[in-house]
């Protein structure tokens, strides 16, 4: 499997909730920006949107 590159860098932190409270700062700036469902292009389902519901 190729890894599907990015301009984002990794999230850095020890467990699970210091992840987390990185990831929902950038998805909260995300959501703020557009008036749509955020999503991004799946590279590995076609490019098929992927929304971002679970947050």
């Amino acid at each position: 499997m190729i890894p599907y590159k990015t301009k984002a860098n990794k999230l850095s932190g020890s467990n699970l909730g210091e992840v987390l409270k990185s990831a929902w700062f950038i998805y909260h700036q995300i959501e703020k920006s557009t008036k749509r469902k955020p999503y991004i292009r799946s590279a590995f389902f076609k490019k098929d949107k992927i929304f971002f519901d679970f947050f």
